[in-house]
C-alpha cells in the first residue's frame, strides 16, 4: 500500500459531506416537513420513508457485489459514483420541491414515495462503492481510524452547519411564522444550497480519488454474479462472528437513531419548547463536539482495542442522550423557559455527540478490519459486499426505526400540523417522552453489547497483513521466475 497523504483523506472524507447533506437532511426534516408543513399524515409520511429504506436496502448488496466484480478502465467503484451524481442532484431537489398539481391532485403520498425511493437508490451507487475505499486504501489498523474520522467528521459538521442555517436563516421564527419550522419556503430555499454541496462532494471523492485507482484491489480474474453464489457469499460472510456482531450492532444502532432522529425536531420544538434561536445554539454547539471527537479518537484508540473504546462510548453517550428526558418527566428538571433549561441541555449534548461520534468512527474502522479476515479464508477481497450487507441491515433496520417514530407520535395522540407548543397537550408531551426515551435506550444499549462480541484485535489483524503480504511477494517471485524460464 502507498502511504496516504492528508489530500487523500481529505478526498475520501469529502463524502461525508454527501452524507451528511443527504442523510441528514431526509432524516432530521422529512417527517416534519411533510406532516407538520405540507399536511400528510406522520403516519403516512412515515410510512413512505420506511417503504424507501427497505427498498434501498435491497439494492446495497447487489451494488456492492456488483462493484466487487467490475473491470473497466476506471477500476471497480469510480463507474458507479460518477453515475450517481446527476440523478441524486435532481432527485433531492425535487423531494424538498413538490410540483403544484402533486398538493392540489392530493398526491403527496406518491410524489415522497416515488422520489425517496429513486432518492435512496441513487445514493447507493455513491454511498456503497465509495465506503469500501477505507478498507482499500489502507490495511494499518490505525491508520483506517484516521480515514473514517475525517469522513465521520466532515460529514458531521457538514450536516451540523446546514441545520445550523436551517434553524437560524431559512427556518428562523418570525411575526408569520412564530415557530418558524413551520415555513415551507425556507425548505426550497435549503434544498438549493444542498444540491450545491451534494454535486461538490461528489465530485471531489470521485476526481480526487480517481489516481489512486491503479494502485487499488481489482476484480478477480473469474466473476461470478449468479444469484446462487451470491447468496453463498451472504450467508458464509454472515457466520463470520466478528462480523455478524458487528451486523447485529448496525441493527439496533440503525434503529435507534432513526427513530431519535426523526423525532428531534419534534423533542426540541415541543417536548423542550426551544425556539428557532435556542436549536440554533443547542445545534451551534455539537461542532466543537465533533472536532472533539476528532481529537478523541486517535487518543482512545491508540495502542488498545477498538472494541473495548466503541463498547464504553455507546453505553456512556446512551446515558447523556436518554437522561435529560427521564428527569424531566419525574419533576427533576429545570421547567421550559428557564434560564438554566437551555445550558443544561447544550452540555448534555455536547458529551452525547463527541461520544457517539467516536463510537461510530471506531465501529466503522471495526467494520474495514474484517476485510483481510475474509480474504485469508476465501482468497478474495469482499469490500463491497462487507460494506453493503452492513449497510442494508442498517437501512432496513432504520426504516423500522422510522415506523417506530411515526408510531411514537401516533401513540402519544400529537396533533396533526400544530401552529405551536401551546396547542400540543400535556399528557400528549408526557406520554411521546415515556415513548421515547425508554425505547432509544434500550436500542442502544443493545448494539453496544453486540459490540461486545467482536473477536478481532490488533496482533490478530496485524498477522493476517503480514500472512497476506508474504503470499502476494511468494506470488510475485513465482510469476517472474515463470517469466524468466519462458524467455
Amino acid at each position: 500500500m502507498i502511504p496516504l497523504k492528508l489530500a487523500d483523506k481529505v478526498f475520501y472524507g469529502s463524502a461525508g459531506m454527501f452524507n451528511g447533506l443527504v442523510g441528514g437532511f431526509v432524516t432530521f426534516f422529512v417527517l416534519i416537513y411533510y406532516s407538520q408543513v405540507l399536511g400528510l399524515s406522520a403516519g403516512l409520511t412515515g410510512t413512505a420513508l420506511a417503504v424507501a429504506l427497505v427498498f434501498d436496502a435491497i439494492s446495497d448488496p447487489l451494488i456492492g457485489r456488483w462493484s466487487d466484480q467490475t473491470k473497466s478502465k476506471i477500476g471497480r467503484r469510480h463507474p458507479f459514483m460518477y453515475a450517481a451524481i446527476a440523478p441524486v442532484a435532481i432527485l433531492f431537489y425535487y423531494l424538498w420541491n413538490p410540483p403544484a398539481y402533486v398538493i392540489e391532485s392530493n398526491s403527496l403520498f406518491v410524489h415522497l414515495l416515488i422520489t425517496i425511493i429513486l432518492l435512496r437508490m441513487s445514493a447507493t451507487f455513491f454511498d456503497v462503492p465509495s465506503s469500501t475505499f477505507v478498507a482499500e486504501l489502507t490495511n494499518d489498523y490505525e491508520e483506517r481510524t484516521s480515514l473514517v474520522n475525517a469522513r465521520s467528521v466532515i460529514g458531521t459538521i457538514t450536516a451540523l452547519t446546514m441545520i445550523l442555517f436551517m434553524y437560524g436563516y431559512w427556518l428562523a421564527d418570525s411575526p408569520e411564522y412564530p415557530d418558524g419550522i413551520l415555513r415551507a419556503d425556507g425548505y426550497k430555499e435549503a434544498s438549493l444550497v444542498g444540491v450545491l454541496i451534494i454535486v461538490v462532494a461528489m465530485l471531489s471523492t470521485s476526481i480526487g480519488l480517481h489516481k489512486k485507482i491503479p494502485h487499488l484491489p481489482h476484480a478477480p480474474e473469474q466473476n461470478s454474479l449468479s444469484i446462487k453464489q451470491f447468496l453463498i457469499d451472504i450467508r458464509n460472510l454472515l457466520l463470520e462472528p466478528s462480523y455478524s456482531a458487528l451486523l447485529f450492532a448496525g441493527l439496533f444502532g440503525a434503529a435507534a437513531l432513526g427513530t431519535s432522529s426523526a423525532l428531534q425536531a419534534y423533542l426540541f420544538t415541543f417536548f423542550w419548547e426551544l425556539s428557532s434561536d435556542q436549536i440554533t445554539i443547542l445545534f451551534a454547539t455539537q461542532i466543537p463536539a465533533t472536532l472533539l471527537a476528532f481529537v478523541m479518537v486517535p487518543l482512545l484508540t491508540r495502542g488498545r482495542e477498538k472494541r473495548n473504546i466503541a463498547v464504553v462510548t455507546y453505553l456512556v453517550s446512551n446515558v447523556f442522550l436518554t437522561l435529560p428526558i427521564f428527569l424531566r418527566l419525574g419533576g427533576w428538571f429545570p421547567e421550559n423557559g428557564s434560564d438554566i433549561l437551555l445550558p443544561l441541555l447544550i452540555g448534555f449534548a455536547l458529551f452525547d455527540m463527541s461520544l457517539y461520534v467516536c463510537g461510530t468512527v471506531i465501529w466503522s474502522s471495526m467494520l474495514a478490519d474484517v476485510v483481510e479476515l475474509r480474504q485469508v479464508s476465501t482468497g478474495r477481497r469482499e469490500e463491497g459486499l462487507l460494506f453493503s450487507l452492513q449497510t442494508f441491515v442498517g437501512k432496513l433496520t432504520g426504516a423500522v426505526g422510522t415506523i417506530m417514530a411515526g408510531l411514537v407520535l401516533e401513540y402519544a395522540a400529537f396533533p396533526k400540523q400544530a401552529i405551536d407548543s401551546i396547542r400540543v397537550p400535556a399528557d400528549a408531551l408526557d406520554r411521546f417522552g415515556w415513548a421515547y426515551a425508554p425505547l432509544v435506550l434500550v436500542l442502544y444499549t443493545i448494539a453496544a453489547y453486540a459490540i461486545s462480541r467482536y473477536k478481532i484485535d490488533r496482533n490478530g489483524h496485524e498477522m493476517r497483513v503480514r500472512e497476506l503480504q508474504l503470499a502476494t511477494n511468494t506470488h510475485l517471485e513465482t510469476g517472474f521466475k515463470k517469466m524468466e524460464n519462458l524467455s
